[in-house]
């Protein structure tokens, strides 16, 4: 499962991104036979929708997004390490074919639990914009959108982790 190179359409989400996952419990082995009870699939992630605009309203044509959250819990992937699942926690970028102020996204931040989201978007000329969203709150397997208003502005990165640092740096 990874959440890495997605392209910002319904489409690609709906092909590649769209993970889900069932518990099935075997109800009877006969002679070599198993039965098990019927699985129900539960989504793993949520899907969102952003349209971009400028501070002034205008559209803000990006050619890439970056997502982070304050506590560090969007999962990125999740690989299986010798017979044990790792998740891997980090920012998620999204790479439209095209420059569009209109970006679809599939997350999954794993406890359902409020966060504040970080959004860094790249315009064609290399300017980035930045946009903070605090006490969000996304639940698994729903769809969401709304437009996010954006502020020019450099990007600084931070070295650290939650644990190590909490919320004051």
């Amino acid at each position: 499962v990874s959440y890495e190179g997605q392209d910002g359409t319904l489409e690609s989400i709906s092909s590649k991104y769209d993970f889900a996952s069932a518990t099935v419990s075997i109800t009877k082995i006969d002679s070599g036979d198993v039965s098990a009870a019927a699985a129900t699939f539960a989504n793993l992630g949520l899907i969102v929708k952003f349209t971009l605009k400028k501070a002034d309203g205008s559209a803000l044509n990006a050619a890439k997004l970056v997502l982070n959250s304050a506590s560090g819990f969007i999962l990125k992937s999740v690989a299986d390490d010798s017979g044990s699942w790792n998740n891997q926690y980090s920012s998620v970028s999204v790479v439209p074919s095209a420059e569009t102020d209109e970006i679809t996204v599939a997350l999954c931040h794993p406890d359902d639990a409020a966060d504040t989201y970080f959004l860094t978007a790249t315009d064609a000329d290399g300017n980035t914009w930045n946009a903070t969203k605090s006490g969000v709150t996304f639940e698994t397997g729903k769809y969401y959108a709304g437009s996010v208003k954006f502020t020019e502005g450099a990007t600084y990165t931070v070295a650290g982790t939650p644990e190590l640092c909490g919320s004051s740096w």
